[in-house]
C-alpha cells in the first residue's frame, strides 16, 4: 500500500502541472524539433489517459477496503454518485436510440459537458488511497506552483511584449493566431487581431486558459497566501496577481475576478452583511449600471465581442425554442452544435450548450449534479462557526467553482483548453480532506 500511495504521490504532482507540459510536448517536440511519431497523435488524450490511472487506483482501493458500504453512505457522496450513473446510462439510451449518432460524436459531447464530473469522481477515490498528511502536502505544494507561475508568467508577458521573437527557438511564430497540433503557435495573441496589445497566456495554449486557471484559483491563492497576512507580506502579491488578470486583455477575467473580490468580504463578515451590502454592493452595482447606460452603444457593438455573444445567444434561442424538451442537437469536435443546414455553431456558452445539446430537462439534471456539488461548501457555510484549514479550503475552493461558472457565461472551459482538468483534482482533494478532517474531529472511524 505504500508503494503504491507513493506512485499515487508523483502522478498527482505530474497531473496538476500537466497544463505546462502542454508547451513541451506539443510545441518544442512536434514541431521545433519535428518529431513525427504516431505515438504523438495521442498527446491530446494523456490527461484522459492519467485520470484512467487514477480510476484505477481508486477501485483499487475501495477492493482493499471492507467496509465498503459505510464509504458510499457518506453524507452528500451518494447524491452526486447515484446522479451522475443516472445521467450516463440514460445519456447513453438517448444517444444511441434516439438521436442515432455513433460513438466518437457521444464522447466528444460527454468530454465537453459531463466529463468535469467523471474527474471528480475518479479523483475523489484515488485521494482515498492518500493519508492526510500527504494531501495537506500536495495542496501546500501546489499554492507554491502557483505563486511561481505568476511571477513567470509576468517575466513571459515582458518578452512577448518587447521581442516576440525571442520565443522562436521554441518553434513560436508571431503571425500564426490559432495554434494546431504539427504547425507553429503563436509568440502572442493580439487583442484585436495584430492592431492592439499582446495577451499573455503564459505557457498554455491560449491567453483564455490562463485567464480560466487565475480566475479559478484565486480564491485557493487567496486563503494560502493573503488571508489575514499583514499588508506588508501581500502588497506585492496582491500586484502581480492584478498584473496577471490584467495581461490576459480578458474583459470576462477581469469582470470574474471583480466579482469574486466583491463576494468574499461577504462571506468572510457574515456578521456585517448589511454593511457590505450598503457600502460595497449597491455603489458597484450603481456604478456598472451607470456606465452601461452611458456606452451602452460602444459596449453592444464592440467588434467581434459583446455584440457576437449576443448574437450567439439569439441563434442559440431559434435553435432551443424549436425543441426545448428533448435531446435534437448534438456537439462535434470543439465543441459545435449543428446550426440550420448542418452549419457548426458554438453559443460560446457552457449552460446555452448543455441545453441545445440535451434540452431542458438534461440541462435541469445537469444542474443538479452541479448542485451536489455546491451544497457540500452551503452545508459548512451555514452549519459550521470554527474555521479550520479543511473547512476554509472547501469554501475557497468553491469559489473557485463560482468563478468558473460566472465565465462559463460567455465561454466554454473545456473548449477553452482544459483548466477544469487540475482544478477537479484539487476539489476533490479538498472534498476528501474536509470529510477525513470531519469524522476525525467527531471521534468517528477515518474514511480511509
Amino acid at each position: 500500500m505504500e508503494r503504491l500511495r507513493h506512485w499515487a504521490v508523483i502522478l498527482y504532482k505530474v497531473f496538476f502541472i500537466w497544463l505546462l507540459l502542454q508547451f513541451f510536448l506539443h510545441t518544442f517536440v512536434t514541431f521545433q524539433l519535428g518529431i513525427d511519431h504516431p505515438v504523438f497523435n495521442y498527446i491530446r488524450l494523456r490527461k484522459e489517459w492519467v485520470i484512467v490511472l487514477f480510476g484505477l487506483l481508486g477501485l483499487l482501493w475501495l477492493l482493499r477496503q471492507r467496509h465498503r458500504r459505510a464509504h458510499f453512505g457518506h453524507r452528500y457522496y451518494p447524491y452526486f454518485f447515484i446522479g451522475f450513473l443516472v445521467a450516463v446510462g440514460l445519456s447513453l439510451i438517448a444517444h444511441f436510440y434516439f438521436v442515432g449518432a455513433d460513438l466518437t460524436t457521444y464522447l466528444v459531447a460527454f468530454k465537453y459537458d459531463f466529463l468535469w464530473f467523471a474527474i471528480f469522481l475518479v479523483c475523489f477515490h484515488s485521494w482515498l488511497l492518500l493519508n492526510q498528511e500527504q494531501r495537506v502536502d500536495l495542496i501546500k505544494r501546489y499554492g507554491k506552483v502557483i505563486k511561481r507561475m505568476l511571477l513567470l508568467a509576468l517575466i513571459w508577458y515582458f518578452v512577448i511584449f518587447v521581442k516576440p521573437w525571442t520565443l522562436k527557438l521554441f518553434g513560436y511564430n508571431n503571425f500564426v493566431f490559432e495554434w494546431v497540433v504539427w504547425s507553429a503557435p503563436p509568440a502572442a495573441y493580439y487583442t484585436l487581431i495584430n492592431y492592439g496589445l499582446p495577451r499573455n497566456q503564459f505557457l498554455f495554449e491560449r491567453p483564455t486558459t490562463w485567464w480560466f486557471f487565475l480566475t479559478a484559483l484565486w480564491p485557493f491563492f487567496y486563503l494560502l497566501f493573503l488571508h489575514k497576512k499583514p499588508a506588508s507580506e501581500t502588497r506585492l502579491r496582491w500586484v502581480i496577481y492584478a498584473l496577471n488578470i490584467i495581461v490576459t486583455f480578458s474583459r470576462a477575467a477581469r469582470w470574474t475576478w471583480i466579482i469574486l473580490l466583491v463576494v468574499m468580504p461577504f462571506i468572510l463578515y457574515r456578521t456585517q452583511r448589511k454593511r457590505f451590502i450598503i457600502k460595497i454592493w449597491l455603489p458597484i452595482i450603481a456604478l456598472i449600471t451607470l456606465i452601461s447606460i452611458v456606452w451602452f452603444e460602444k459596449i453592444i457593438n464592440r467588434s467581434y465581442s459583446n455584440y457576437w455573444h449576443l448574437t450567439m445567444v439569439k441563434i442559440w434561442w431559434e435553435m432551443f425554442s424549436q425543441s426545448p424538451l428533448r435531446w435534437v442537437w448534438w456537439a462535434t469536435a470543439w465543441p459545435w452544435s449543428h446550426h440550420g443546414e448542418m452549419v457548426p455553431f458554438n453559443p460560446e456558452n457552457q449552460f446555452l450548450q448543455v441545453m441545445i445539446e440535451f434540452g431542458l430537462v438534461w440541462f435541469i439534471w445537469w444542474m443538479f449534479l452541479f448542485a451536489s456539488l455546491c451544497r457540500i461548501w452551503i452545508h459548512v457555510y451555514n452549519k459550521h462557526h470554527g474555521w479550520d484549514l479543511s473547512r476554509k479550503l472547501l469554501l475557497w475552493a468553491s469559489l473557485g467553482m463560482l468563478g468558473l461558472a460566472i465565465s462559463w457565461m460567455v465561454l466554454h472551459s473545456f473548449a477553452d483548453r482544459m483548466v477544469v482538468y487540475p482544478f477537479m483534482a484539487l476539489f476533490a482533494l479538498i472534498v476528501v480532506y474536509w470529510k477525513d478532517d470531519e469524522a476525525e474531529k467527531m471521534g468517528e472511524n477515518s474514511i480511509l
